[in-house]
């Protein structure tokens, strides 16, 4: 998109609406992929965390389609959608609190390692 907005485009098209166009785009794929892999996988509740929660139109959207197909939607504060490293940080916390045993030192991390699943029971107060 940029490449395009900076090169030859559409006079006729303005920058907003090339903008607009594109996030109504990857809004409308992201959460039409979650809310599949919510079906094909089981699951009652989908949670949308890391940068792209805190875009407002995926926000609107999920939260549309999951009142429509019947899933649960989690959204954190917007204060800690602005990072993938806040939202490890926040689990890691909750782990923490929870007494989880920390991992060994010589514990390698392989960034591309495919994530089979993935699970944190959180007791909320009430």
């Amino acid at each position: 998109m940029a490449r395009y907005v900076e090169g030859k485009r559409d006079p006729g098209v303005s920058v907003a609406d090339i903008a607009a166009s594109f996030q109504e785009a990857v809004a409308d794929v992201v959460t039409r992929k979650a809310l599949l892999a919510c079906r094909q996988q089981d699951v009652e509740t989908l949670v949308i965390v890391g940068g792209v929660a805190a875009n407002s139109r995926v926000r609107e959207l999920a939260q549309q389609r999951c009142d429509e197909a019947g899933v649960e939607l989690r959204v954190p504060p917007m204060r800690l959608c602005t990072d993938n490293g806040a939202m490890i940080a926040a689990i890691g916390d909750l782990l923490v609190r929870d007494g989880a045993a920390p991992s060994r030192l010589d514990f390698g991390a392989i960034p591309t390692i495919e994530l089979t699943g993935a699970q944190l029971a959180v007791e909320l107060a009430g």
